[in-house]
């Protein structure tokens, strides 16, 4: 009996992770907040008997979200996981467990601070919905798509669109951009995206007023890079990512509220 189960809790933990695979750009627990988050989606999985709906996709990404802005399962984790756990097994859905979550909608402030798990989350989800490019073409010169590369081969790198000695070489190396230090300011989530091994390699720390003119507009959209080619330049660094942080943000509200 014991070994049955067992069976098919790794038929719900393969299946869980085939989901935040295929639907949702996340091939490792790396870019959760915590591998526990594993946990619920697998046990609510195998309560739906394996068949999940376009519905429930849409469900899990909003709770997955939430979940990990909250920090579900990295304080009280034995407490809250029985909680949530207890939920699922007397039939309650995911939108159900949001009343247990401290972070109920996104606001500007969550993308206003130095990149967290959460936001590495968020951004793969985000990705998915908007093409999923990589900033590199392939060797016929064509686009690849993130979810085509092996993550084992290859890997995914968080990739800052304004490299930091571009960013000391513009403001010096004690200068502030708006109200932050260079160190702050370079690691904003607004500066983050996540691309291939390869094209990180090919761009290197070249000036994003240099690399970004060479790649397709809607390239720039699914990354929501900002297509004016005056907020590329380091001078304008501050306006780049409030712009940024504000399309981040209204991408997010908007896939929540869906």
């Amino acid at each position: 009996e014991m070994l049955e189960y067992l069976e098919e809790t790794g038929r719900s933990l393969m299946h869980t992770c085939n989901i935040l695979s295929d639907e949702l750009n996340i091939k490792g627990v790396r870019y959760l907040k915590s591998q526990y988050l594993l946990v619920t989606l697998s046990y609510y999985i195998f309560q739906k008997k394996f068949k999940i709906m376009p519905s429930d996709v849409k469900e899990l990404k909003r709770w997955l979200i939430l979940a990990s802005f909250s920090g579900r399962y990295t304080g009280r984790l034995e407490s809250d996981l029985k909680e949530d756990i207890e939920l699922i097994r007397n039939g309650k859905v995911l939108r159900h467990l949001e009343d247990k979550l401290s972070v109920r909608e996104i606001t500007d402030e969550y993308f206003d601070r130095p990149y967290e798990k959460e936001h590495l989350t968020t951004l793969l989800i985000l990705l998915r919905e908007r093409g999923n490019y990589d900033l590199s073409c392939d060797s016929s010169g064509g686009f690849r798509r993130l979810g085509d590369i092996d993550p084992k081969e290859k890997g995914f790198h968080i990739h800052h669109i304004f490299p930091k000695d571009v960013l000391v070489k513009v403001y010096g190396r004690n200068g502030l951009i708006g109200d932050m230090d260079i160190e702050t300011a370079y690691d904003h989530v607004a500066n983050m995206t996540i691309i291939s091994e390869d094209a990180n390699r090919k761009i290197g720390s070249r000036r994003p007023d240099e690399y970004l003119r060479d790649l397709d507009r809607e390239v720039l959209r699914s990354h929501y890079i900002p297509v004016s080619p005056e907020l590329w330049k380091p001078e304008n660094y501050y306006d780049f990512l409030q712009e940024r942080k504000k399309q981040l943000t209204e991408a997010l509200r908007k896939l929540l509220s869906e």
